[in-house]
């Protein structure tokens, strides 16, 4: 009932006395109503039907005012979007370095706490990380990573989108072990029974530059995926 009467002071302009002899209430009345622990069922839908094109017409300018707010917010939440595609196998692909975005990504909640964000292909990595869906990034560094978390890997040659391991779980070791989460066996041929995309091995000295991906954005789905840990 408080906030009934904050909203119809807000929509009118009126007194709490005003409000009450407007809605047929002696301004004691309305006090003491708010005084007591248990009030009249009917009060409010009374001050509902009273009040109603008031309240409508705050509801409105409310509701403009939030899309208005949620506009401006989701400005503030646009990432450098790099046209430097990263692909889920080991396929090579154009190399061109990171270092200049071609436009930006409007994320808005989803990816708030990514640096930049990079377009994924190839199938090494479905489901979570289909074709053509973007990922969001922060750079990290090689001395440490966290094991089965998802990376983009550049080196050279390549740049690429795996699960990372230390190999044979020493983080000393001077490799990286890859791999993805497709776990699709060839059917027939000299690879019948074997991994489509099985597991490989990156030197650490070969790798240039490495981004933890903080989340993905998928076609078609307004979902996201958070590998980090908080």
């Amino acid at each position: 009932l408080r906030e009934l009467i904050e909203n119809i002071k807000l929509a009118t302009g009126k007194t709490q006395e005003q409000i009450s002899l407007g809605a047929n209430y002696k301004q004691k009345t309305l006090t003491q109503i708010l005084s007591q622990k248990e009030v009249n069922s009917a009060v409010i839908p009374h001050l509902h039907f009273v009040y109603r094109k008031d309240l409508d017409g705050l509801n409105k300018s409310t509701y403009i005012e939030k899309r208005r707010n949620h506009k401006l917010t989701k400005q503030d939440r646009r990432i450098p979007l790099y046209d430097a595609p990263a692909v889920g196998g080991i396929t090579e692909t154009d190399m061109t370095p990171i270092h200049a975005p071609s436009g930006t990504i409007d994320v808005g909640d989803l990816l708030h706490d990514s640096e930049a964000a990079i377009r994924i292909y190839g199938n090494s990595m479905i489901p979570g990380y289909p074709p053509g869906c973007v990922v969001g990034l922060n750079k990290v560094t090689i001395n440490f990573i966290e094991p089965g978390e998802i990376y983009v890997i550049e080196t050279v040659d390549r740049r690429i989108l795996k699960r990372l391991f230390y190999v044979n779980d020493d983080p000393e070791s001077t490799s990286l072990l890859c791999i993805s989460d497709n776990t699709m066996l060839f059917e027939g041929g000299a690879r019948h029974g074997k991994l489509a995309y099985p597991p490989f091995i990156i030197p650490k000295k070969e790798i240039k530059q490495l981004f933890v991906v903080t989340g993905v954005i998928k076609r078609n789905s307004n979902s996201v995926i958070i590998n980090r840990k908080s």
